[in-house]
Order: structure tokens, then sequence, then C-alpha cells
């Protein structure tokens, strides 16, 4: 099974089990609804840990999160510092969204030739990037992942083309 990492759980929140989240998900409030099935993920013993989210409620810049039946911060202590994962097979995206780790590694093409290889996903406050290495030049450029440049995306076949603009050229 594929999981997905939604955010870390940094320090606990009051008394009552509440846990303060840097979240990297953009969907923070659909993913941590009430009733809601994460896993903690505990990699000092190599396992999952399957929680069901009680409350959830975000400042903007940070997400805290109770679990069902560890309403106490005794209870919910050993679990600091742990990623916050979910299944990635329980979770499809709408079509035209894409997760991080599937743009992660794909091909770039122009005109039907591969120039690059996407090496990570930069999130900026209008827009997202792709941070892509040519194979030519091994140079390291920001594209951004808009319709100007990005023409399809295939996820099955880690492609995706583009049309870049002169000056974006390797």
């Amino acid at each position: 099974m594929n999981y997905l990492k939604l955010g870390t759980i940094i320090k606990t929140h009051g008394l009552n089990g509440e846990v303060k989240v840097f979240s990297t998900s953009d969907f923070a409030s659909k993913r941590y609804q009430k009733g809601a099935k994460v896993f903690l993920e505990d990699k000092e013993n190599n396992k999952l840990i399957q929680m069901e989210v009680l409350d959830f409620f975000s400042d903007g810049k940070f997400d805290f999160i109770r679990f069902k039946d560890y309403e106490t911060i005794e209870k919910i202590t050993p679990f600091l510092k742990m990623d916050i994962l979910i299944s990635k097979d329980d979770n499809p995206l709408p079509n035209g969204l894409y997760y991080h780790d599937d743009l992660k590694k794909c091909d770039i093409y122009e005109d039907n030739k591969i120039i690059a290889k996407v090496i990570d996903i930069e999130e900026y406050a209008s827009y997202k990037s792709l941070r892509i290495q040519y194979i030519d030049t091994k140079k390291i450029f920001l594209l951004p992942f808009i319709e100007t440049f990005i023409k399809n995306i295939d996820i099955e076949n880690k492609r995706i083309d583009v049309k870049l603009i002169e000056g974006m050229k390797s």
C-alpha cells in the first residue's frame, strides 16, 4: 500500500490531547475531518498506528488535531514528532490535481524529446513550481506549474509535456 504524508506532529497543545501539526497537505480540512482515518508513522519501531480524527481546526499557519481515545496530554505525548500519513489508494484526487510524489521523477518532454526530470515541487503563495534538472547541462530550473507551460501530464508513464519560452531552455 502507498502512503502520503499529510504533516508532522510538532507538539502538544493544551491538556486535552490536542496536537499542533505542521501540515504539508493542500486539503487539510478534508483530510482531518471528524471520523477520518489516518496513520501515525512510528519510525523507531517501523510500524503504522491507525488513528481516528476527533476534532480539527487551523489557525492558518498550523493545524490542531485531537484523536479519538487519546484525549489527554499523557496519552498523546508518545506520538510527538511522528508523521501523519493517509493511504493514497483510499484518497484519490479529482481530475487535474496531482500528488507531489506522483510529479517527482517525471520526465519533462518538449517537442517529443526528453529534456529534463522533475526533482522536487516548490510551493509559493500564488502558485507551485516544478524544480527540474536539465538532462544535457545538469542545470536546475524552476518551471511554473501553470497551463502556459504545462501542456500534458501522464502520471502513469511519468511524463510531463511542456512548451518553454526563450530563456527557460537549458
